[in-house]
């Protein structure tokens, strides 16, 4: 006898979420604040001057570490973030 599949349950329609990513004010010009989801490796930034948020992937913590440690948090975005990782806008 054949069954139909069953109905797909509220656990399997979910939609896929993004990580939530707690980001910390930095001493920058050009960078507002900044957070580091380890799992996912995704380094979040929010721009000073325009308030937008950018979602930069498979960033290592030592890349991030390197960053908060930075004597110029936007120099070291520029150098060793900005166009090394993929990246979209943060909806």
């Amino acid at each position: 006898m054949n069954r139909p599949d069953p109905e797909p349950t509220s656990r399997d329609a979910a939609p896929r979420q993004e990580p939530a990513v707690d980001r910390m004010p930095v001493d920058s010009n050009l960078i507002r604040s900044a957070g580091y989801d380890l799992p996912s490796c995704i380094l979040e930034i929010e721009f000073a001057e325009s308030g937008r948020v950018y979602e930069y992937f498979d960033v290592p913590l030592s890349v991030y570490t390197e960053f908060l440690e930075a004597d110029s948090k936007g120099q070291y975005f520029n150098e060793f973030i900005k166009d090394l990782y993929a990246y979209q806008e943060a909806e």
